[in-house]
C-alpha cells in the first residue's frame, strides 16, 4: 500500500513540477525539488499515522485532525527556515509551497475519504457475521 501511495505522491509532485516549470521556470529548480521532498516525508508519515488506526476505528476522525493541524505547522515552520535560514525570496516560495499544500491536502482528503469507506465496510460485515 505504501508503494501505491508512494507512486501518487510522485506522479503530484511531477505534475506540480511541470506546472511551475511552465508557469514560473525561473523559480523552478531552487523550490520545487525542496517542497515536493518536504511533502513527500510529511505525507508518508501522514499515511503511516492513518494505519496505526487500521484496528481502531474510532480514532480515526482524531487522528486526521491531528496530523492536519501538525502538517498545517510543519508546513508553517518549514516556510520560516527556508526564507530565513536558506535565504529564499519570501513570496514566490510561499505561493509555490502553499499551491503545493493545497494539491497534497486535497490527495490526503481523498485517502483519508478511502480509509474511513474501508473502515466503514469491515465495520458493516463484521457487524453482519456478529448477527
Amino acid at each position: 500500500m505504501y508503494l501505491l501511495i508512494a507512486e501518487v505522491y510522485v506522479v503530484a509532485f511531477l505534475l506540480s513540477g511541470l506546472g511551475f516549470y511552465f508557469l514560473a521556470p525561473q523559480e523552478y529548480l531552487q523550490f520545487v525539488p525542496i517542497v515536493g521532498g518536504f511533502y513527500f516525508f510529511t505525507g508518508m508519515v501522514y499515511n503511516y499515522m492513518l494505519d496505526r488506526c487500521r484496528y481502531q476505528p474510532e480514532k480515526l476522525v482524531s487522528v486526521f485532525m491531528i496530523a492536519r493541524m501538525v502538517k498545517f505547522l510543519l508546513t508553517i515552520a518549514f516556510l520560516v527556515f527556508c526564507v530565513k535560514g536558506l535565504k529564499f525570496e519570501a513570496t514566490p516560495f510561499a505561493i509555490t509551497l502553499m499551491c503545493n499544500f493545497f494539491l497534497y491536502t486535497a490527495l490526503e482528503l481523498y485517502l483519508y475519504y478511502r480509509y474511513s469507506t474501508w473502515h466503514s465496510k469491515r465495520a458493516t460485515i463484521r457487524n453482519e457475521k456478529d448477527s
